[in-house]
């Protein structure tokens, strides 16, 4: 235990809790941000008459996407 307690204050271990709670706030950006796609892609993608076109559209929403889940999960630390 007095080693978990040292670890913990070196911050070489995290508390469930903590982890638990800063997941959860990353999981609300990605749903908000997953949310607002239709919204913000339909008018953009009304005008397209190309498949490509769309699938370069919706491929860089979704790269987008992940990065920002990649920097609120490299914030998290």
């Amino acid at each position: 235990l007095k080693k978990q307690d040292l670890d913990v204050r070196q911050s070489k271990l995290v508390e469930a809790s903590v982890v638990e709670a800063r997941w959860a706030a990353i999981l609300v950006v990605l749903k908000e941000r997953a949310l607002a796609v239709p919204d913000r892609l339909a008018p953009e993608v009304t005008a397209l008459t190309d498949e490509r076109q769309v699938r370069d559209v919706l491929r860089r929403e979704v790269h987008a996407l992940l990065r920002t889940l990649s920097q609120e999960v490299r914030h998290a630390h």
